[in-house]
């Protein structure tokens, strides 16, 4: 075991950082490890405040890990009692660990009170206070001096040796309006007091953040679990709970996914009908794909994974994965029946079974390859496994499936049109013996199918546009 610690900075008071490095061999003692420190902890003094967390893969990304909520309100004495009483509840979920707050009382400060009646006598105004204890705390720049090493400001102010304590602060004077000199304890009262590190705001309202650590629970049950619990505290009217932090930033990502994988479909769908000259048969393949993401769903629950964002990038490779193997069955059925000639049925038949082993093949050599991602096996393997397992368990039911139905979906869907080829070419043979009248009749059935064509293919391109807009995103940006 490594320990490495570090002083605190940044504002805080007397706190420090400290980090420890588990052996690699014992990472899966590292919550009973946790444990045990944190027994031991609580035997230290009760001025002294704790807080533990597992460092993980996004958290050294600079990304936050932790639960977070926020009460917001108008008035600061209510926020901070409102968001004790949410600690207090939290606090007695298993599940939930280190609870802190950002309004705890825990930064040291000197409060000072100005006497307003003696002030006031003195001549002496809030201002005058405040400029007299800045100047003595920071100083005041009164002039400059150059030299051959540069421009360096004069500061006037006190030693910082001057002022150790509260006593000391007390005795800086200053002069009035009316040329009497004073001590600052003349006229006001000091004392020291705890407040909070800051007083965060949003839209000019306080917020109180609440900074959960959570346990054997996903990020999205621990917020449902938390925010349960929170809704039994009676919130005054104009007062809110709600998750922020790393919950909100995953409902962004995902809602963005979502949004990409409508527009990968909506592409594929047109690669596919540029290929097929046809507009039906991709629908033959993007049919067969939605039973297909079930084994995403029952290779998540068996592992334990949750649907999280490197699942839904998953989702997305799956969808061009079992694309290209449909794509590989109903070409090979298109040219059985184009150049070959052969029947419906026979075309389905020869197809299936000429294109198994290639599907399968290529089912095989993708999940031996997500395998030991899947498992977990090296640094870093974790955070992308629940792609890796999305992948494999959509592959395994997807290729199943999808063996099945593109053959059942292209003869139900192409059945009408294969029995009628006959029938439409007698007819096709006795209209042309009869004069053609109307605009339509001047019209080439092919050339009415490119017509067609493309205004689908436009109705899909606006459709892009219109989701593109709806997400934010600029179209020429997106093209660049």
């Amino acid at each position: 075991m490594g320990m490495g610690g570090g002083g605190g900075g940044g504002g805080t008071s007397n706190q420090a950082d400290i980090r420890v490095e588990i052996d690699p061999d014992r990472i899966g003692e590292m919550d009973r490890v946790m444990e045990e420190v944190r027994a031991e902890a609580e035997t230290l003094s009760d001025d002294v405040g704790l807080s533990f967390s597992r460092e993980s893969l996004l958290q050294a990304a600079g990304l936050e890990t932790t639960l977070d909520l926020d009460v917001i309100g108008d008035d600061l004495e209510k926020v901070t009692e409102i968001a004790e009483q949410a600690v207090a509840i939290l606090s007695a979920n298993p599940n939930f660990t280190d609870l802190q707050t950002s309004l705890e009382m825990d930064r040291p400060e000197v409060h000072i009170r100005l006497d307003q009646g003696e002030a006031l006598q003195k001549g002496v105004t809030q201002s005058q206070v405040a400029g007299a204890v800045r100047q003595a705390l920071e100083g005041i720049p009164v002039s400059r001096i150059e030299t051959d090493d540069g421009i360096f400001d004069i500061i006037l102010g006190y030693e910082k040796s001057d002022i150790n304590t509260i006593e000391d602060l007390g005795r800086i004077g200053f002069y009035t309006q009316n040329g009497e000199y004073l001590y600052l304890e003349d006229i006001a009262e000091l004392t020291e007091d705890f407040g909070p590190q800051s007083i965060p705001r949003e839209n000019q309202r306080i917020v109180g953040q609440i900074e959960i650590q959570y346990r054997d629970i996903d990020l999205g049950t621990a917020t449902e679990e938390a925010l349960e619990e929170v809704s039994e505290i009676a919130l005054p009217s104009g007062y809110e709970i709600k998750p922020s932090g790393s919950f909100t930033m995953m409902e962004d990502v995902l809602s963005e996914l979502e949004l990409v994988v409508v527009l990968a479909a909506l592409l594929v769908y047109l690669v596919m009908a540029a290929q097929f000259e046809s507009l039906l048969h991709p629908f033959i393949i993007i049919l067969s794909l939605p039973m297909a993401f079930a084994g995403s769903i029952i290779a998540l629950m068996i592992t334990g994974s949750s649907l999280s964002v490197p699942a839904m990038i998953g989702v997305v490779v799956l969808f061009g994965i079992l694309v290209n193997d449909g794509i590989i069955m109903v070409d090979y059925i298109n040219q059985q029946r184009r150049i070959h000639g052969l029947r419906l049925k026979e075309a389905i038949i020869e197809g299936a079974s000429a294109r198994l082993r290639p599907i399968l093949m290529t089912t095989a050599t993708t999940g031996l390859g997500l395998l030991p991602l899947a498992l977990g096996i090296g640094e870093g393997a974790q955070l992308q496994a629940p792609m890796a397992i999305t992948i494999i368990g959509g592959q395994i039911t997807g290729t199943l499936l999808l063996l099945l139905a593109i053959p059942s979906i292209y003869i139900v869907l192409t059945r009408e049109k294969s029995m009628a080829g006959d029938q439409t070419a007698i007819e096709e043979s006795s209209i042309t013996r009869r004069p053609r009248f109307g605009l339509l009749s001047r019209i080439e059935r092919p050339v009415l199918m490119v017509i067609v064509r493309l205004v689908v293919v436009t109705f899909l391109i606006l459709v892009i546009i219109i989701m593109l807009g709806m997400s934010g995103e600029e179209l020429m940006a997106v093209i660049r």
